[in-house]
């Protein structure tokens, strides 16, 4: 439930994956591009499906994603997509974000 890939129908190629998972406490998303296709709008309308999914199959008013606070791209990405930033802290030894997308 919840795990989907970014595909190139005519070249036949994954790109990247979209997934949901809930490991403790609210549901969140994560994403990965695969890097030659950054800066074409994928991500941007993957994430945007998703969220459009999520909130139409899940009962719960929200999730997170996460990001690294040193990466700006996905961190634009997500309040662009209309996520609000909730939280700092450090995990893995560096600074960390967290974002929350709410049911409209």
């Amino acid at each position: 439930w919840g795990h989907f890939v970014l595909a190139d129908k005519v070249r036949d190629e994954l790109l990247g994956t979209i997934s949901f998972d809930q490991k403790r406490g609210p549901w969140e998303v994560s994403f990965q591009l695969r890097r030659d296709k950054w800066g074409h709008g994928l991500m941007s309308e993957g994430v945007t499906l998703a969220r459009d999914w999520f909130f139409a199959s899940e009962r719960s008013t929200e999730f997170i994603a996460v990001t690294q606070e040193a990466n700006q791209r996905t961190r634009r990405l997500l309040e662009r997509l209309g996520a609000v930033q909730a939280k700092s802290f450090e995990q893995y030894g560096l600074p960390q974000v967290e974002y929350r997308f709410s049911r409209a």
